[in-house]
């Protein structure tokens, strides 16, 4: 074949190609729903390249969940809340609290998050002192980002609490950091403080052509949420490098890896991921004790942990769900455990969450997104989420003597 006829014909395929890739397209954006909010409308990323929220922010923007719109502010250092200053006066009382998107709340509008309605309710209680609860979190991130985002942002402001919110989802975001152990791990921050953002979570500040087209293309949209759903499809697009697995292997009988961080035993990748966890909550609080803060960890559960009607429904959707072995507190008695170990003061809020499901089953705490599927905390979460706290931090704020030292500066 001469080359310019070869040439036309590659040329020719080529149109074929774009051409149906245009059709399909088209007929994706015309059938499919799009992303009810892109991700650009809440992040950006700083100058390090860490993910945070558009600085400023404040506007109605359609919750993704419910397509509701909320109202969504932010400070100058681009997380949800208003700004507060650097100096911390003698008579304020500051909890910083590091968490994902159960924290973060951008669900709900930002006067309903349990960050702010802990505020109200310690300062109603308290007039003498002025509380400030400081909401650092970022969606898609765990413990590791939380740490990172520690020593960048939250210890400036010398918070007399840290408190680190852990959802179970942190396990499957702490894998990822597992080839950063060492360097996490680290007594000295600069050896840890630069290490990248993991892509397999939220990253605004990712430039790559996956990313872009993920972002702007709804066939890729399509395509990416149906290999990730077939396992054998998501298996072959690992070893081609599309996606990052992670130490936690593939789905199971249609179970979700990361699923198995309620399984006992432990498969052998999801112990390492615990241990991990474990040192790097440990890092944590030697990180907010050097800096002369106390350290506190929450522990916010899962849908399926507290919600007996949607556990029941998955087993019956998914057989292997019905086999022994799956116990919904291991990361609870887990994380009882190395609190008791690291003398960490821990509140879980299983119980009150159980407790309402028990009482009132036809009243969710989280935001219905399917038969099977709970997303986040809705707005009566938030208040049950808040009333907990307040009755936590009434007592710890004596028992530990924070309020009184309080008391004391304001009166020299």
């Amino acid at each position: 074949m001469k080359p310019r006829a070869f040439l036309g014909k590659l040329l020719l395929a080529l149109f074929g190609i774009v051409s149906s890739l245009l059709l399909l397209e088209v007929a994706a954006r015309l059938l499919v729903p799009p992303r009810r909010t892109p991700l650009d409308a809440y992040y950006t990323a700083d100058e390090r390249g860490y993910t945070i929220h558009r600085r400023n922010l404040n506007a109605m923007i359609p919750e993704p969940e419910t397509n509701t719109p909320v109202l969504v502010q932010t400070n100058r250092e681009g997380f949800v809340g208003r700004d507060y200053t650097i100096d911390h006066p003698t008579s304020t009382l500051r909890l910083a609290f590091l968490g994902d998107s159960f924290t973060e709340a951008l669900q709900v509008d930002v006067t309903s998050t349990f960050a702010a309605l802990l505020e109200r309710d310690l300062n109603a209680r308290s007039p003498q002192i002025n509380f400030e609860v400081m909401n650092f979190a970022v969606g898609s991130q765990g413990t590791g980002e939380e740490l990172l985002r520690y020593q960048q942002y939250v210890r400036k402001y010398r918070p007399d609490v840290v408190v680190y919110f852990f959802f179970p989802n942190d396990f499957e975001n702490n894998q990822y950091y597992l080839k950063y152990r060492d360097r996490f791990l680290s007594s000295n921050p600069a050896d840890w403080q630069d290490i990248p953002e993991a892509q397999a979570n939220l990253n605004a500040g990712r430039r790559d052509l996956k990313f872009r087209l993920l972002q702007t293309s709804r066939l890729a949209q399509v395509v990416d949420r149906r290999v990730r759903e077939v396992p054998w499809l998501a298996d072959l697009a690992v070893r081609a490098g599309l996606h990052d697995r992670g130490v936690m292997g593939a789905s199971q009988n249609g179970v979700h890896p990361t699923f198995f961080i309620f399984h006992n035993p432990l498969p052998e990748a999801h112990r390492t991921v615990y241990k991990f966890t474990r040192q790097l909550l440990q890092q944590a609080a030697e990180r907010a004790v050097a800096d002369g803060s106390a350290f506190v960890v929450a522990y916010l559960p899962q849908a399926e942990q507290v919600d007996h009607g949607l556990w029941s429904a998955l087993q019956q959707e998914l057989p292997a769900l019905r086999e022994p072995g799956w116990d919904l507190r291991l990361p609870n008695s887990w994380l009882a455990e190395q609190a008791k170990e690291g003398q960490w003061p821990l509140v879980d809020l299983t119980p009150a969450f159980a407790g309402h499901y028990r009482q009132a089953s036809t009243t969710p705490l989280y935001n219905w997104r399917g038969q099977y599927f709970n997303g986040h905390l809705n707005v009566r979460g938030h208040q049950l989420v808040a009333q907990e706290l307040v009755k936590f931090f009434t007592d710890y704020l004596q028992r530990s003597g924070i309020i009184t030292r309080h008391f004391q500066n304001i009166t020299k």
